[in-house]
């Protein structure tokens, strides 16, 4: 797992019925497996739980495996030095950095499913920053009702304010080291500037 940088999945985020002059196709944000409208943001954690990138790729209808290639995280992954990846599940397309986890009966073969056990490990740290930002930020408990664009911007906040909470408090447990946590924000803030603004207006 040394070479395992981050662990990828996919959130929708709930939110009301998008004005006609916000969406060119209304219906594309509304999701069939969750009922509801919404937008796919696509995110990356670390193993505090930290997002090192985040970003809405598409309308609530759009699957993983097309809203990681609608938003710039894509190919910040496949910039990656080799021998370096990020782990996701059986939604994503397998690439030279990008494995996921083994599904069909793909899962029956002995060294699959232990494959399969030691990167759920792994990416239990995305499922539980998506937990800890939901239930810290009770405007994600229901659908969010302000405009297309301010949710953008809703999110990047968000994301940055989930952040710097684990990061205090990492610090004040003495868990990590003060050079640590700005080598951090300083790759997470690059991420963001390439991916969270400005690629996020082509779902627009």
């Amino acid at each position: 797992t040394s070479n395992c940088v981050g662990v990828v999945d996919g959130y929708l985020l709930r939110i009301t019925t998008p004005r006609k002059s916000e969406a060119k196709n209304v219906r594309s944000f509304f999701s069939g497996h969750c009922k509801c409208y919404g937008v796919n943001m696509q995110a990356v954690a670390d193993h505090h739980s930290r997002f090192l990138y985040i970003a809405m790729a598409g309308p609530g209808v759009t699957g993983d495996r097309d809203a990681i290639k609608e938003a710039s995280l894509h190919g910040l992954i496949e910039q990656l030095p080799h021998g370096y990846c990020v782990i996701g599940d059986a939604a994503y397309d397998a690439s030279e950095h990008i494995i996921p986890t083994c599904d069909g009966a793909d899962r029956l073969i002995v060294k699959h499913d232990d494959f399969n056990f030691y990167a759920s490990q792994l990416r239990i740290r995305i499922e539980m920053a998506f937990g800890m930002m939901q239930s810290k930020w009770s405007v994600l408990q229901r659908p969010v009702t302000c405009r297309l664009k301010n949710v953008l911007l809703m999110v990047q906040a968000i994301g940055r304010l989930h952040n710097y909470c684990i990061n205090e408090r990492l610090e004040a447990n003495g868990d990590i080291d003060t050079e640590a946590i700005r080598a951090a924000q300083f790759y997470t803030r690059r991420l963001w500037e390439f991916g969270t603004i400005v690629e996020s207006l082509k779902m627009l």
